[in-house]
């Protein structure tokens, strides 16, 4: 038999307030999200409780302690993780970061084995040669790329995009591509223009990885000729289809897609993009492989 307990407003409450409570500290995570973002201040612990310290002038040596100093503004435990570039957003594992204390100086070391970790009132941008940055990694796993990607990266990644080349002529692409680097465009030329069309206009698409990083270009593909209304020999509006296989590695590092319009030849502009994709260093090994296949 199934006894049913009446519980009173007040003691309603008392248990709902004592419930979240033990739900938050329990599981911060699920309530807000186990992220970081740009711009967070942070404490770093060691596995054995302690926290890393600085006495916060420059040269100053980088140590731990076993205590921590809570108030942001007076505590010299406290990090404030940052891009280099500046931009916003939830910080991935894999990126590389600065380590800001409150009085601006940078975590540094002369990043040879067991040398010394200390601040800089300065900061180099530039990864490739920068001692100020720090790589986030997770523990527990030799493929810091990986773990990201497979657990955010969409099945498709698209966008669309509309460029006007004035006197009412514009295109109008949707890209997509897909896990397996399959790469779909659909463009629209129009015109509104009684004189004026678009004629040898052209296409193409950049892959970018999770870090901001240009990874692949797609081949630039020439656009049907569309005429003025005017003209009665000419469409004034048309769509072109274009397909193209990526390799495999590319779809799975694709997080997002750049189009580019060109109202002529997109040879150049093209060309700058793809040297400088198989010039680039911060980017996962199973791209680097593939960078010999992009057509230049």
């Amino acid at each position: 038999m199934i006894r049913i307990i009446q519980i009173p407003f007040g003691r309603k409450l008392f248990i709902f307030s004592v419930l979240t409570s033990l739900i938050l500290h329990a599981f911060p995570a699920i309530v807000f999200g186990a992220t970081i973002e740009n711009g967070d201040a942070v404490f770093l612990r060691t596995n054995r409780g302690l926290y890393l310290n600085t006495d916060n002038v420059p040269l100053a040596p980088a140590k731990v302690k076993s205590t921590r100093e809570l108030d942001p503004k007076k505590s010299n435990e406290v990090w404030w993780i940052e891009r280099p570039n500046g931009k916003s957003g939830t910080i991935n594992y894999g990126e590389g970061v600065f380590l800001r204390t409150n009085r601006n100086n940078y975590l540094n070391t002369d990043n040879t084995p067991l040398a010394a970790v200390k601040v800089k009132d300065d900061a180099s941008p530039h990864a490739s040669n920068s001692n100020e940055i720090w790589w986030i990694e997770k523990a527990g796993s030799d493929d810091r790329t990986k773990i990201h990607a497979e657990r955010t990266r969409p099945n498709i990644v698209e966008t669309t995009k509309t460029t006007s080349f004035g006197s009412g002529r514009k295109m109008t692409t949707s890209a997509s591509i897909s896990r397996n680097g399959l790469l779909e465009m659909n463009t629209w030329s129009d015109t509104v223009n009684v004189t004026r069309g678009l004629s040898g206009h052209h296409v193409f698409v950049i892959c970018y990885d999770q870090h901001g990083n240009a990874i692949w270009v797609s081949k630039a593909y020439k656009c049907k000729t569309i005429g003025g209304t005017g003209d009665l020999l000419t469409k004034s509006n048309d769509h072109d289809k274009h397909l193209e296989k990526f390799p495999d590695v590319i779809g799975k590092h694709t997080f997002s897609l750049k189009i580019s319009h060109h109202s002529g030849s997109a040879k150049s502009a093209r060309d700058i993009i793809v040297g400088s994709t198989k010039e680039a260093v911060e980017i996962h090994n199973e791209v680097k492989a593939e960078l010999d296949r992009l057509e230049d």
